[in-house]
């Protein structure tokens, strides 16, 4: 047989089938390799996309309050309650009305059942707060007659940004609506008073105001420009079950603008941070002895990671914080957000089994269903923002 035909029979018989099999299977092996590569890496890319996503939205709500808290008490009242503490000035008429309250560790029925009966055994605290709705703009009175305020015309107005206030009705309305308080402070005696606003008219760029009571400011100071007037925004910070949510486990900080007549009813509803889950909120107070000259004497808190502030022997946050919101120094928040799904990588939980352990700054973790495998991740930040606008000088 000569060497030709010999090459044409070894190429005419091809591959054995036992080298297609240990081809098959190699290539399986390989495509195997790849695939479980690729589902990893999918999985980490998620897994870490839900994190970024969460840190994102966390760090905007936070932002979004932190600008709250420092404009809470500017331009407002920081305390009406005693009369040893309340804001100087502030008529007899003004009356339980603070610029901060704090429902502390909240039970029951205010909590959204997810966080109540979660193994996190999580209470979140509410947060409420007068904020001026004008930026630092107030205008100046033509006149205070009753229950009616007149205010100057955008052409008598002392500022360029009154000015323009009023220049344009969509931007007046935006800012002056029923259901606010509006600041009303003498500028001769200094007097203040804060009533409810009932009726807003624009009047061609000469707004009308109308209150729920007569003024208790004396009869024509307020003449000619005597008075400045702002609007004040009651806001509310809290977690809320997302009535939208079909399996009764999302919860979102919403903020809330409520209506001064009754703070049941809501003017703005905003959610800032969806799947939150946690919201605390302390203190660092001015601590001086309750006497007239009294030098201020802001101590450290000795327990910063804790929910509790630095006034000494306060049972909780909210008993010192609603009595004496005019020696806040310091606001911090702690703001806790979790992922949208469990994580089955995520299998052990920090304290699980020592539920006195479980401080706010340790949920790393939450159960949203005892019948799945794993937890979802939680990501938490906390911000202080000092608070010199509540400091009235008491």
């Amino acid at each position: 047989m000569s060497a030709r035909q010999t090459l044409r029979r070894r190429v005419a018989a091809g591959f054995t089938m036992v080298e297609l099999l240990i081809a098959i299977f190699l290539s399986a092996v390989v495509l195997l390799a790849i695939y479980f590569v690729f589902i990893s890496n999918s999985q980490q890319y998620y897994r870490q996309e839900q994190v970024v996503q969460m840190q994102e939205g966390m760090r905007f709500a936070l932002e979004y309050l932190k600008t709250d808290l420092r404009n809470a008490g500017r331009m407002a009242v920081s305390n009406s309650t005693d009369a040893a503490r309340r804001d100087p000035g502030l008529c007899a008429a003004v009356r339980n009305i603070n610029g901060l309250q704090l429902d502390d560790n909240l039970v029951g029925g205010q909590v959204p059942g997810i966080l109540g009966g979660a193994p996190n055994l999580i209470r979140p605290d509410r947060l409420t707060m007068l904020v001026d709705a004008s930026g630092s703009v107030p205008l100046g009175t033509r006149r205070v007659s009753g229950t009616v305020i007149e205010v100057l015309p955008s052409a008598r107005q002392l500022t360029t940004e009154a000015r323009a206030s009023l220049d344009l009705q969509a931007r007046f309305d935006g800012t002056w609506r029923e259901g606010q308080y509006v600041r009303i402070h003498a500028l001769g005696s200094d007097e203040k008073d804060l009533a409810v606003i009932t009726a807003v008219a624009y009047n061609g760029g000469s707004p009308q105001i109308t209150l729920d009571r007569s003024t208790c400011l004396p009869t024509g100071v307020c003449d000619a420009g005597g008075c400045l007037v702002n609007p004040v925004e009651v806001v509310r910070y809290g977690l809320q079950a997302d009535a939208a949510d079909d399996t009764n486990t999302k919860t979102d900080l919403h903020r809330q603008v409520l209506d001064a007549r009754n703070r049941n009813n809501a003017l703005d509803d905003l959610v800032i941070a969806e799947y939150a889950v946690d919201l605390q909120v302390w203190a660092t107070y001015d601590t001086r002895a309750d006497t007239a000259g009294a030098a201020p004497q802001v101590p450290y808190d000795l327990t910063p990671q804790d929910d509790k502030g630095n006034w000494p022997g306060a049972a909780t946050e909210a008993a010192a914080m609603n009595a004496r919101p005019e020696r806040v120094r310091e606001l911090a928040v702690l703001l806790a957000t979790r992922t949208p799904r469990e994580d089955e990588a995520l299998l052990v939980a920090l304290n699980l089994g020592n539920a006195n352990a479980r401080k706010a700054a340790d949920r790393v973790w939450f159960e949203l269903d005892p019948g799945i495998e794993g937890y979802a991740r939680v990501s938490t930040l906390v911000a202080r923002v000092e608070t010199p606008n509540l400091d009235r000088g008491n």
